[in-house]
């Protein structure tokens, strides 16, 4: 039976990069040529991965972007999929700003990114994308649909504190994408549910063996909807707690290797 990958990319793909290694490029080219198929699943803002997927064969499934707020077709460059936060999502964010200063701030709709606020955090371990959005001193006007924010802190339990005390879960979903990163969007989104409307979107996927795979908890939301689940070996301790299949580490280009296996099932 041919497989399907959908894959975050930051610890799973990619090592403190924003360019795929030849190797891993060659794997998942190889990968998809076989008949299989592959989609991204990822924190990241569509416009901070295009570079990645440019240098990518092209891609055979739709992708995840935003934690799963955004379902996106990467060779149309077009929306399947939006789930913007709720408006008040603002005041959210206005509380964060004036309660926490030390919090970086990160806003992104589908197209554009803000920063209100950056930090030493999310300038030495953000994604370029991330690190180089413009500063802002207002927040965007109502209108703008915010499909995520992003927090980003030295101290994880300020990060965790937010989360308790200024987030409606009824309203808002919060997740770790690692431990100093913190990623907002609506509640209904996560990478899981994401996976889902995939399913919906594609629905021939069915006949084929899907695989998800990953290293921060908000990756593990995706088992439920999948087959089966895989990790690199240095994930997070709760991701690997669920995890079917280890691999190597993105350090060690490891996804290389998870791919080789999947030719011999």
């Amino acid at each position: 039976m041919p497989s399907v990958l959908i894959s975050d990319i930051d610890g799973t793909l990619l090592y403190k990069s924003e360019v795929t290694p030849e190797p891993v490029t060659r794997a998942l080219d190889d990968f998809q040529k076989a008949g299989n198929l592959l989609g991204l699943c990822t924190g990241r803002a569509v416009q901070g991965c295009q570079t990645l997927i440019d240098a990518l064969p092209p891609l055979t499934l739709p992708s995840i972007f935003f934690g799963g707020a955004l379902i996106w077709d990467t060779g149309k460059r077009k929306a399947l999929k939006s789930m913007p936060c709720d408006q008040s999502i603002l005041e959210v964010v206005q509380a964060i700003f004036e309660a926490y200063p030390s919090v970086s701030i990160t806003l992104n709709t589908e197209r554009e990114g803000w920063t209100l606020r950056t930090n030493k955090i999310l300038q030495t371990k953000g994604v370029l994308y991330d690190r180089s959005s413009p500063l802002i001193t207002e927040l965007p006007e109502r209108k703008q649909k915010i499909l995520k924010v992003l927090l980003t802190d030295e101290n994880p339990e300020i990060l965790t504190e937010i989360k308790l005390t200024l987030l409606d879960p009824t309203l808002f979903h919060g997740v770790f994408a690692s431990r100093h990163f913190f990623e907002i969007t609506d509640s209904k989104v996560n990478k899981g549910t994401a996976t889902q409307h995939l399913f919906h979107l594609v629905p021939h996927l069915k006949e084929y063996k899907v695989w998800a795979a990953g290293d921060a908890p908000s990756d593990a939301m995706m088992k439920p909807f999948v087959d089966a689940f895989a990790a690199p070996v240095d994930a997070h301790p709760t991701v690997l707690s669920v995890t079917d299949v280890t691999f190597p580490s993105a350090k060690e280009e490891g996804i290389t290797q998870f791919l080789a296996s999947l030719k011999t099932q």
